[in-house]
């Protein structure tokens, strides 16, 4: 996954989001994951519907593939982890937004009637990121 700082959305802005100020960067989509219950059955899926090159991230502890197109990396693959999984979390696709402090955009998520599902926390050799989503999605 490249360095960033991220938050995770399904949500599009509210009123009191566009009020807020600025960022100093482009908040842009910067990295893609997904989710699912059978990890190699995405594999087979992607590799040949696709042609995604999937290879094992090689992060300690944790299940979790780059997808790739080349030297290109384009996302991840991991299984639902069991916290969401018990929250009722269902496969899916998880876009990340990439923003210049991933504290803040919480903060301004909760302001604007968001809700935080994963506070903000450090993805070592990674960046920071945070999962965020409209309240009224849940």
């Amino acid at each position: 996954m490249p360095k960033t700082k991220s938050v995770k959305t399904k949500a599009k802005p509210t009123k009191a989001a566009a009020k807020a100020p600025a960022a100093t960067t482009a908040a842009r989509f910067v990295w893609y994951d997904v989710m699912t219950t059978d990890t190699k059955a995405a594999e087979k899926f992607y590799s040949a519907v696709v042609g995604w090159d999937i290879k094992d991230s090689g992060m300690p502890d944790t299940s979790y593939s780059i997808l790739s197109v080349g030297s290109t990396m384009v996302g991840g693959l991991m299984p639902i982890p069991d916290d969401a999984r018990a929250m009722g979390v269902q496969p899916a696709w998880m876009g990340y937004i990439g923003v210049d402090d991933v504290d803040d955009y919480a903060k301004r998520v909760k302001a604007a009637g968001g809700a935080i599902h994963r506070e903000p926390a450090d993805i070592p050799g990674v960046g920071r990121f945070a999962v965020a989503a409209l309240a009224l999605l849940f």
